[in-house]
C-alpha cells in the first residue's frame, strides 16, 4: 500500500512540475532529471518549480505529523494543530509582524511563530490542568485559545495600516506563491529534527492512544509524554505556519487517510501521514495554479474547500459509531 502511495505522489509530483504558464513534457522533465535539457527547460524546472514543490513537501509533512500526534495526544480523531490553537498562536505572532513592524527581515517570522505557539502551549497547560493533564480538557482550552488567538489576529489586522493588512490577509489565507530556497533553509533542519524525534516516540504515541488506565499500568509518564509530544508538534506546525501561512486541513485530513491505509500502529502511520500531507499539498498547489490560470488561487483555500466535506464526514461517521 506504501508504494501505491508514493507512486500517486510521484504522479503529483510530476504533474506539479510539468504544468504551469509554460507546460513541460514528461520527456522535457526526464531531461531536466538527468541534466541535459535546454536552458529554458532546466531554468522553469530548478529555479522556478522545484523550489516551489519542494516546499509544499516539506509543508505537509510537518503538518501532516503534527496531526498524528495532536490526535494520539488527545486520543481524539477530530484534533488538529488548529483545533488546539497551534496554528492560531502562531498566526497572531506572523502577522503582528507583517502588520506592526514590516520592515522586519522573513528569517524573524519563524521565531515569532514558535513564540505565539509557545505562548498557546503554556496557557493550555494551565487550563488543561498542570497535574494530571485531560485530553478533553486539553481540546476544550485549545479551542478556547484559538478563538481568542483569532480575535487577536482580526484586532491587529484593524490596527494596522491597509497596506499592511492586505499582505497579512494574503498571507493568512496560506500560500506557496514566491516561496522558494530562503524557506525552505528555514522548514528543512526542523522537518528533518523534529520528525526524527516523532519516529523515535511512535511506541509513545501508542500507549497515548489507550486507555489512560492502560497506559499508565504500561509504565508511561502521560504528562510528560504529552508535553514533549506537544512540543515537537508545536514546533512543526508552528514553523510551516510562518513560511506558508494559515493552510487548514492538511493535519486533520492525513492521518485519517493514512490510518483508513495502514492501521492505527504509529510506526506505519507516522511516515505514511508524512506521504499523505505532502500529497495533499502537492496536488493543492498544482489545483491553485491550473484551476483559473493565470489567475493563482491561494492553496490554503484549496485545502479548506477539499477539507471541509471531509472534516462534516468525519462529524457524520463518529456521531453514528458512538
Amino acid at each position: 500500500m506504501t508504494i501505491a502511495i508514493l507512486l500517486i505522489t510521484t504522479i503529483a509530483i510530476a504533474l506539479n512540475l510539468a504544468s504551469g504558464d509554460v507546460a513541460l513534457s514528461l520527456g522535457e522533465l526526464g531531461q531536466a532529471s538527468i541534466g541535459q535539457a535546454s536552458p529554458d527547460v532546466a531554468f522553469i524546472v530548478w529555479v522556478l518549480r522545484f523550489p516551489r514543490l519542494l516546499m509544499a513537501v516539506l509543508v505537509g509533512i510537518s503538518l501532516a505529523i503534527a496531526g498524528t500526534i495532536a490526535q494520539a495526544i488527545t486520543r481524539n480523531p477530530l484534533a488538529s494543530p488548529s483545533i488546539l490553537g497551534i496554528n492560531a498562536g502562531a498566526s497572531v505572532a506572523t502577522v503582528g509582524l507583517i502588520v506592526l513592524i514590516p520592515q522586519v527581515a522573513i528569517a524573524f517570522f519563524p521565531v515569532a511563530a514558535l513564540l505565539g505557539s509557545g505562548a498557546i502551549a503554556f496557557i493550555l497547560y494551565l487550563l488543561a490542568g498542570r497535574g494530571q493533564i485531560s485530553p478533553t480538557r486539553l481540546i476544550l482550552a485549545g479551542v478556547g485559545c484559538q478563538l481568542i488567538a483569532s480575535a487577536a489576529t482580526q484586532g491587529i489586522l484593524a490596527a494596522g495600516n491597509l497596506r499592511n493588512a492586505s499582505q497579512a490577509l494574503v498571507w493568512l489565507t496560506g500560500s506557496l506563491y514566491g516561496r522558494g530556497w530562503p524557506q525552505i533553509a528555514i522548514l528543512l533542519p526542523v522537518v528533518l529534527i523534529c520528525g526524527s524525534l516523532a519516529v523515535l516516540k511512535v511506541r509513545e504515541l501508542d500507549v497515548l492512544s489507550l486507555n489512560e488506565a492502560v497506559a499508565t499500568a504500561l509504565g508511561s509518564r502521560l504528562n510528560a509524554q504529552r508535553l514533549q509530544l506537544l512540543g515537537i508538534a508545536i514546533a512543526l506546525a508552528a514553523t510551516a505556519v510562518s513560511v506558508a501561512g494559515a493552510i487548514g486541513f492538511v493535519g486533520l485530513i492525513a492521518p485519517h487517510l493514512a490510518r483508513r491505509w495502514v492501521g492505527p500502529t504509529h510506526s506505519r502511520l507516522l511516515p505514511v501521514a508524512a506521504l499523505f500531507g505532502a500529497l495533499l499539498l502537492v496536488v493543492s498547489d498544482w489545483m491553485s495554479r491550473v484551476l483559473f490560470a493565470p489567475v493563482e488561487l491561494p492553496c490554503g483555500l484549496i485545502t479548506a474547500v477539499l477539507g471541509a466535506p471531509y472534516f462534516a464526514y468525519l462529524l457524520i461517521v463518529s456521531r453514528f459509531s458512538s
